[in-house]
């Protein structure tokens, strides 16, 4: 029993220095507040057993900042509001598709609007022109999306409503996560918030633990699958390498080709 409880011992520490000291150092503030002011945004995604992972339902967030004076100046997740079905869009779809035809934009976090208001996006801007033609846009854009995702998006959630027209964004994401080392070909668990999302519950309850996240960040970092928005040498090198690659434009136009076939099949 001495053994367990020196282990559970060791454990203890090793939280506490890494809750307490190493967070602080590299984010200004201990873990557990770091979780509970949900740094990054990374709450309002969840886990997909089909599409890899999708905006969460029934979202209502809003967290009102002012531009920071000196450059980067990216606000994210300002303004999210979801519905029932996870679309950022927050009326009864059921009911709306009786009587107005529905329009679906598909995307990443330019669709998404992740550094938008809620009413700013383009697809929201969009539906206020629309709505009083008969005619309803849907925001079902979700930062990180790429053409593997939307393509599954499609199929799942948005042919369902049987939409009269769909828009879509898409080609930066598949280009990035290729040069982030974020990227597997048409595998939609392979993304840049991957080392971020619980995929199951205890998961969920070991993501409370900062050693437990430090581990898994660790992990994701060796792997090489943790994107950072930050431009060093050697990622400048991986963009330029990824921008004379086929690997990821050739799955791009595969991806999309087949979401413009889809489109027709359903006279879409």
């Amino acid at each position: 029993m001495d053994y367990i409880l020196y282990i559970l011992i060791v454990f203890v520490m090793a939280e506490i220095l890494v809750a307490f000291v190493f967070y602080p150092f590299k984010n200004g503030q201990n873990y557990y507040r770091m979780k509970s002011t949900q740094e990054g945004g990374t709450h309002l995604f969840q886990y997909d057993n089909e599409l890899g992972f999708s905006l969460k339902p029934n979202v209502i967030h809003k967290n009102p900042s002012k531009p920071v004076e000196n450059a980067p100046r990216r606000i994210m997740f300002g303004d999210v509001r979801t519905g029932k079905n996870g679309f950022l869009f927050t009326e009864d779809l059921d009911l709306l598709g009786k009587t107005e035809k529905l329009i679906f934009c598909v995307g990443g976090s330019t669709t998404m609007g992740a550094e938008s208001r809620h009413d700013h996006t383009y697809p929201s801007i969009l539906d206020l022109k629309l709505k009083n033609y008969g005619y309803r846009c849907i925001n079902s854009g979700v930062g990180a999306y790429r053409s593997i995702h939307e393509l599954l998006c499609l199929r799942k959630k948005i042919l369902p409503y049987k939409p009269h027209a769909v828009i879509l964004f898409s080609g930066y994401n598949d280009f990035e996560d290729f040069s982030q080392n974020s990227y597997k070909p048409y595998d939609p668990f392979s993304h840049c918030l991957a080392q971020n999302l619980p995929t199951n519950n205890a998961e969920k309850v070991l993501q409370m633990s900062a050693l437990f996240h430090f581990v898994k960040r660790v992990i994701y970092f060796l792997l090489k699958k943790i994107r950072t928005e930050s431009i060093t040498s050697s990622g400048l090198e991986d963009l330029n390498k990824a921008l004379i690659s086929q690997t990821w434009l050739e799955e791009w136009q595969t991806n999309v080709g087949q979401f413009i076939d889809e489109c027709n099949e359903n006279k879409i």
